[in-house]
């Protein structure tokens, strides 16, 4: 009998160390999330990558996947499905999906300017010289853009959608064409094609600055991960400062990571759409912010509104944007 109670001791001390050592473990283990992207591998999602291959998620006690934008699902979809926790999306589509029964919340904004600009054949100077005109958009484009420029030159412009480059443009089936300053406009003059500033109508000229890329979660992830969420945060911010102090190194690794896409590469195209996006999301400070601003968020909610794209369920600035002070 007291070698049974010895052996049934011995055994409780076993499993109990087992089960300490098993908590351990789980606790320390890093908690697991999949961003989602609404492109292609690219200098754009830098800071992004930076952050996961320098080991800025796992230091902050983060597992991340990066699930780039695969032509079939939208950064939005993933997210609202659960096959992500954190989506690069822009503002007006956030915005739009938000209004109408969407639970989304932005944490951070890293672009601070519209990358968004006109490209034509011809000189343009402002919206009108759009008129008549055949503007190509790219697909699953916000309607709201569409809307505003229908509006303002009483519905002259003809809308022609592309799935994205600049080979359209280039063999002169469009006139105009949409382009972002740090992917396609930079393709265009490394074409070889002479650019003239007064071909270049940027969004801010055009009545429409907008920001883009934001990082969004779901209202309730947010609520319920909020220490894994300012982690993710922290992380990227890191990741975006690193990729402006060391632009040839970030670049390396945004290559690294098209390759592992079987994406075509180029060192000078990517490191210049670095250089581009610094400016961006700087907006020339030492220091970028990377929240969104208020007065941003509010031309966002009027633009959506008077094109007819802003649903029901309306939000407030604080609501949309929970972790600022």
């Amino acid at each position: 009998m007291r070698k049974l109670k010895i052996i049934f001791l011995c055994t409780a001390l076993f499993l109990f160390s087992v089960a300490t050592v098993t908590a351990v473990l789980q606790h320390n283990k890093p908690s697991r999330f999949v961003l989602s992207t609404n492109w292609t591998a690219q200098s754009q999602f830098a800071g992004y990558i930076v952050a996961a291959e320098e080991g800025f998620f796992r230091d902050n006690g983060l597992d991340v996947t990066l699930h780039f934008h695969d032509s079939v699902h939208s950064s939005q979809e993933m997210l609202m499905s659960g096959k992500a926790d954190f989506a690069v999306m822009h503002l007006l589509d956030a915005l739009e999906a938000r209004s109408k029964g969407e639970r989304i919340v932005n944490v951070l904004q890293p672009t601070q300017i519209s990358s968004y600009c006109i490209v034509s054949h011809h000189h343009i100077q402002n919206i009108d010289d759009l008129g008549d005109q055949e503007v190509a958009l790219w697909h699953r484009f916000n309607p709201a853009i569409q809307s505003f420029i229908d509006q303002q030159t009483q519905g002259h412009v003809q809308f022609i959608e592309i799935f994205g480059g600049i080979e359209a443009f280039l063999a002169g089936a469009v006139e105009n064409t949409m382009c972002t300053t740090h992917n396609e406009l930079l393709q265009l003059e490394e074409s070889g094609m002479l650019m003239d500033s007064a071909c270049v109508l940027t969004f801010q000229e055009l009545g429409l600055d907008i920001l883009d890329d934001g990082l969004y979660v779901e209202e309730d992830f947010y609520y319920t991960h909020r220490e894994e969420v300012e982690a993710f945060v922290q992380a990227v911010k890191a990741g975006w400062e690193r990729a402006f102090a060391e632009p040839d190194r970030a670049t390396d690794l945004v290559l690294q990571t098209m390759g592992n896409y079987r994406l075509r590469r180029n060192f000078y195209h990517e490191r210049r759409g670095i250089g581009n996006l610094q400016k961006l999301i700087t907006s020339g400070k030492a220091q970028a912010d990377m929240r969104l601003k208020e007065s941003d968020f509010l031309y966002a909610m009027e633009l959506l509104n008077v094109t007819g794209h802003l649903g029901e369920f309306r939000c407030t600035y604080q609501e949309f944007c929970p972790n600022l002070p």
